[in-house]
């Protein structure tokens, strides 16, 4: 790719997650990004059709970050602690950027692309519904939980979340 596109995509990058700290997604425009990237308007549609589709590709970019960093994918309904130990690993590596990009409207939305995309990868399709359940609660959860405690002890709340999750989910496989 040539050098000035990728200089003007990390311009506008940067100009949109300086304004997104500022505002949500929604008071965000075009005309103050493109005067922030130090480019013009037309430049940026070259690039974006519009702000939500520029957030979507910065975000898209972060899961694919995380997703490179799991390595647990093959083994996660029969070792879900591992999964949760590098979903919380992989948020605290970004909680800055995350706590920005996701954040008012889209707060849910991380965590959803996340779920969505590990049953892509891992399940099958005829998974049954317990096996998705414990899926949605692993990841969910953890993240959840990781959001709310990101201000403590990174690997304290690592292992703290790893070693609960190793139980209930042994608990609940051990009920059959």
């Amino acid at each position: 790719m040539d050098l000035r596109v990728l200089k003007t995509e990390q311009s506008i990058r940067n100009a949109f997650m300086e304004l997104r700290k500022k505002k949500p997604i929604e008071k965000i425009t075009v005309r103050e990004l493109s005067e922030i990237a130090m480019i013009n308007k037309a430049t940026f549609y070259l690039h974006y059709s519009d702000i939500y589709e520029l957030a979507d590709d910065i975000e898209n970019s972060i899961i694919q970050e995380i997703f490179n960093e799991l390595t647990c994918l093959n083994s996660i309904l029969e070792k879900p602690s591992e999964l949760t130990r590098e979903i919380v690993t992989a948020f605290y590596k970004r909680h800055e950027i995350i706590s920005i990009l996701f954040s008012d409207i889209r707060s849910g939305k991380l965590v959803d692309k996340i779920e969505q995309e590990i049953k892509k990868r891992t399940l099958k399709g005829d998974s049954s519904v317990q096996e998705q359940m414990m899926l949605t609660f692993v990841i969910q959860g953890s993240f959840h939980t990781a959001i709310k405690y990101k201000n403590e002890n990174a690997e304290t709340v690592n292992s703290t979340l790893s070693k609960f999750v190793e139980s209930v989910v042994k608990s609940y496989l051990n009920s059959d």
